[in-house]
């Protein structure tokens, strides 16, 4: 029996690690994506150059890392407060709603 004491990082962080892994997200160490200079938005601690991949993926056409960190800007700015972060996301969430609805009628 293992004499250490159960600990946050035993109970939370390794478990959600391992699940989000499994679901096929990838561990990205903080410290291995600064030293490849690349950048991190301070106030959303979004991956600047991660999250250009991924909308580009999403909406099939090329962002550039200039137009990407425009949106995170934007993002960062809607965050203000939580009543208007919820207002940008409700009417986004409903038109992806029916979008998917009518497709896949």
């Amino acid at each position: 029996m293992s004499n250490t004491k159960p600990n946050e990082d035993t109970r939370v962080k390794l478990p959600a690690l391992f699940h989000t892994t499994r679901l096929g997200y990838s561990y990205v160490s903080l410290k291995n994506y600064l030293k490849d200079d690349k950048k991190i938005d301070a106030e959303t601690n979004i991956f600047i150059d991660i999250f250009k991949e991924s909308i580009s993926k999403i909406n099939k056409s090329e962002y550039s890392k200039t137009s990407a960190e425009l949106v995170v800007e934007f993002l960062s700015q809607s965050l203000g407060t939580e009543k208007q972060f919820t207002n940008f996301l409700i009417p986004l969430a409903m038109r992806i709603l029916v979008e998917n609805f009518i497709i896949t009628l």
